[in-house]
């Protein structure tokens, strides 16, 4: 894509493909080959709308990549919170049964 040194112009590109994924209605917990095709042709419509940059390129195949990047890094950040909330929950619960055991022992006041 030529982007190499433009970090700048990258991130808008991106942050405007996460916008278009919004917009089209696109399912951020699903892969892109599990998207429906009119979505993804809205999303790259309207990504090179915004960013005539992409005109440039046969087969969208740039807003396809900035799809899928946009996509892996949603399901990513989404698993990765499910997987703390999960491990706060079990240090909770560990926590609520180690107090327990101390009530039960009769080792608090």
């Amino acid at each position: 894509m030529g982007l190499g040194e433009d970090d700048v112009l990258y991130n808008e590109i991106l942050r405007a493909a996460r916008h278009c994924i919004s917009r089209s209605g696109l399912d951020w917990e699903a892969t892109y080959s599990e998207q429906e095709p009119g979505r993804l042709a809205a999303c790259f419509k309207e990504l090179k709308r915004q960013h005539p940059y992409l005109e440039r390129f046969q087969g969208d195949w740039p807003a396809k990549e900035m799809v899928i990047i946009a996509l892996q890094n949603r399901r990513k950040a989404l698993s990765a919170k499910a997987k703390a909330k999960v491990s706060t929950d079990g240090q909770t619960q560990a926590q609520f049964m180690a107090a327990a055991a101390e009530v039960d022992a009769g080792e608090v006041d």
